[in-house]
């Protein structure tokens, strides 16, 4: 029996697209977990932090504390999450897990997400276009879980797959960020830690231009994927 057969899936472009959206989010996922270090990795001697971003992280206080919080819960939800959307793990066999982990996502993810806004006050400067973009993405995340915990109260399975698969493609639109960030910062300025002024000017004006085109490509492309995998665009297809 193939791997695809045996993890559940029928389509074999469901099957792709979803071994590339859950491979790159468990990878992500799981990658960033040494960062809730603040002091040995995420501010280390060569830090992976913007420059100027440690001397606010690193002293104790609320911004610290919810970076390891925020660190601590998205990052874990963000792996554990990925379990959700294998077919095989949502069949009545696995129901128990499949409900345990769902409510153990939840909870992490809001959070997480609760933090994120505390953090984004300051982060990366705290620009005004950079808390707006937090808060739309916070306030985007957390409809779309609710109401797919609202739909599977109600039994409304399909509803209640496609809201998680939005809220979760909303929530990796941050990885896709740190792609455009990055390709920006190199068009823009000089990214060296060498030159710290240029780097730090370099990165904070990419992440705003990041942030918002990576949700909007997210945004759009889920809608695409929801609508091509839904029974009803199936069985208009045959």
């Amino acid at each position: 029996m193939s791997l695809k057969r045996r993890l559940g899936f029928s389509s074999t472009r469901s099957f792709i697209l979803t071994s590339i959206f859950t491979g790159f989010l468990f990878l992500f996922s799981t990658l960033q977990l040494p960062y809730i270090d603040i002091d040995r990795v995420f501010c280390a001697e060569d830090p992976w932090a913007v420059p100027g971003e440690c001397y606010l992280f690193k002293r104790p206080g609320l911004m610290r504390n919810s970076l390891v919080v925020h660190l601590a819960t998205f990052l874990p939800a963000g792996a554990l999450v990925c379990f959700q959307f294998i077919p095989a793990l949502q069949r009545p066999k696995y129901a128990k897990f499949h409900r345990v982990n769902g409510y153990l996502v939840l909870g992490l993810s809001a959070i997480g997400t609760v933090t994120a806004l505390i953090i984004s006050e300051e982060a990366m400067g705290g620009p005004i276009m950079n808390r707006i973009g937090t808060s739309v993405l916070a306030t985007a995340i957390g409809i779309a879980l609710l109401k797919a915990m609202i739909a599977i109260k109600r039994g409304k399975v399909q509803e209640h797959r496609a809201w998680m698969l939005r809220g979760w493609f909303y929530a990796t639109s941050i990885i896709t960020m740190r792609i455009i960030l990055i390709s920006l910062a190199h068009i823009i300025g000089t990214p060296s830690r060498a030159m710290t002024l240029s780097l730090a000017a370099a990165l904070r004006i990419g992440y705003s231009i990041g942030g918002w085109a990576a949700f909007a490509i997210h945004s759009v492309s889920i809608e695409i994927y929801i609508r091509r995998t839904s029974p009803q665009y199936k069985s208009k297809a045959l």
